[in-house]
């Protein structure tokens, strides 16, 4: 691994990627027979400070999921060759970045919206020189760059019973600001990102035992 405050390389976070999802994130979360594909991109982003992750805020006009933090990403398209061909072009439409910028280092395990009945696969990808973000309005309102570092430390659990009467879940939420939070699927997803990669982030090993 490198040194403490050195960048990690691809082939590094390629590693840690792969290693096995939690048994709590499998167990809970795995998508449920009849739910429809789609297809995120997780773009990670290597600064000075440290890995950044990007996230997008849906448009506050939309039908679904309005307003709320997310990746970039959505449901299959016939041109697409397969569920990593759509997150690429998916985040080319929603924020302007070209799929030959994005290095695709893993993916995490599959995840449902539980709600609205997607199956989302996640793809983990480095951009190395990101470019200025052309955010597509009729669905991005806002592209925010958080640091994992940051993201950590704010980190917290939420007991959340379904309605339906069934059991407690325990649900990682992340706030960006005094008002708004990463939630959800989105916060699971990066939630299994993090405890991955916590071996390269200042504060996630305590964080995630």
């Amino acid at each position: 691994m490198s040194g403490a405050g050195a960048t990690p390389s691809a082939a590094e976070l390629a590693e840690l990627i792969a290693r096995g999802p939690r048994e709590h994130a499998r167990r809970i979360w795995q998508p449920m027979e009849g739910d429809r594909p789609a297809s995120v991109l997780v773009p990670l982003i290597p600064s000075a400070d440290g890995l950044r992750v990007v996230l997008t805020r849906r448009s506050p006009d939309l039908t679904k999921h309005a307003g709320e933090f997310s990746f970039p990403g959505g449901r299959p398209e016939p041109q697409d060759a397969g569920p990593r061909e759509t997150a690429l072009r998916e985040a080319h439409e929603e924020i302007g970045v070209a799929a030959d910028l994005v290095e695709i280092i893993g993916s995490l395990p599959p995840t449902t919206t539980y709600r609205t009945g997607y199956a989302i696969t996640p793809f983990v990808g480095i951009i190395n020189a990101p470019p200025a973000w052309v955010a597509q309005v009729s669905e991005v309102a806002e592209v925010a760059e958080p640091l994992l570092t940051e993201l950590v430390a704010v980190r917290y659990i939420h007991t959340y019973q379904r309605p339906e009467g069934g059991e407690r879940l325990d649900m990682p939420v992340f706030p960006i600001d005094e008002e708004r939070q990463v939630w959800g699927a989105t916060a699971r997803i990066l939630d299994e990102l993090l405890v991955r990669l916590a071996p390269v982030i200042p504060g996630a090993a305590l964080a995630y035992g």
